[in-house]
């Protein structure tokens, strides 16, 4: 079953998951995630900032059109499907690529088909990217790598 924690402090709300993920989060975990509007993704093995403060935007602004950015800059999808991901644009991130090039497969760019291919600057798996000019670009968070800290 997918677990979420709620931690609070003066000035954020931190959302983490525990535990193996199930395909549906619960009904209060769904609320929560989409009442967020403010957030910063952090490493969920090391707790370092993956990207800066983004604002949440509701799955409807996705524009999937092969070769252009799915979002805007500083935007993020909290994308609730069989995946649970947050969706980011590629320049919203603070990240290091993968040290195995077998991860970035693609003609142009990373098609995102090989597997997680962007690590946290401590060298932990947190994120996939999609680059390629057959495919959208954006980044691809999961819940299973990541918190999501909510901005005040």
């Amino acid at each position: 079953m997918l677990r979420f924690q709620f931690a609070k402090t003066k000035k954020i709300t931190i959302f983490f998951t525990t535990q193996k993920h199930c395909a549906i989060p619960c009904l209060l975990c769904i609320i929560k995630l989409k009442r967020m509007k403010n957030i910063q993704l952090l490493c969920k093995s090391c707790r370092v900032g993956l990207t800066g403060i983004l604002t949440v935007v509701p799955e409807s602004q996705l524009k999937w059109k092969p070769g252009y950015d799915i979002l805007e800059d500083k935007e993020a999808v909290v994308h609730l499907n069989y995946k649970n991901s947050v969706l980011t644009n590629l320049d919203d991130e603070k990240l290091i690529d993968h040290c195995d090039s077998g991860r970035f497969s693609g003609c142009c760019g990373s098609s995102g088909s090989s597997g997680v291919n962007k690590l946290c600057k401590n060298g932990h798996e947190v994120a996939t990217e999609s680059s390629d000019c057959c495919t959208s670009n954006y980044l691809h968070f999961s819940l299973d790598h990541i918190i999501i800290k909510e901005i005040l």
